[in-house]
């Protein structure tokens, strides 16, 4: 696959959201790491920063997390989504 036809993680972390947040169970970000990493090819992003991506764009899509893997998101970059999808 040329470098033009790509998934970014970030797009991989919206399509993965916008495809399950009709679910009423939380999702799980050990499980959304996961997949991003079948997904993306190549990704140069550290699990953390994954989960920060997918926290992000769960906010955006009101969509619920489970935080059930190692890492936490920073609580400032979460509250920052949180304002612009409101605004």
């Amino acid at each position: 696959m040329s470098s033009n036809h790509r998934l970014s993680a970030w797009a991989a972390a919206e399509a993965y959201i916008l495809a399950r947040r009709s679910s009423s169970r939380p999702l799980s970000t050990r499980a959304a790491v996961a997949h991003l990493r079948e997904t993306v090819a190549d990704c140069e992003h550290t699990d953390e920063e994954l989960v920060q991506l997918i926290a992000i764009s769960a906010v955006r899509h009101r969509c619920p997390l489970a935080f059930d893997g190692p890492f936490k998101p920073d609580p400032a970059v979460i509250e920052q989504a949180a304002l612009k999808a409101a605004g």
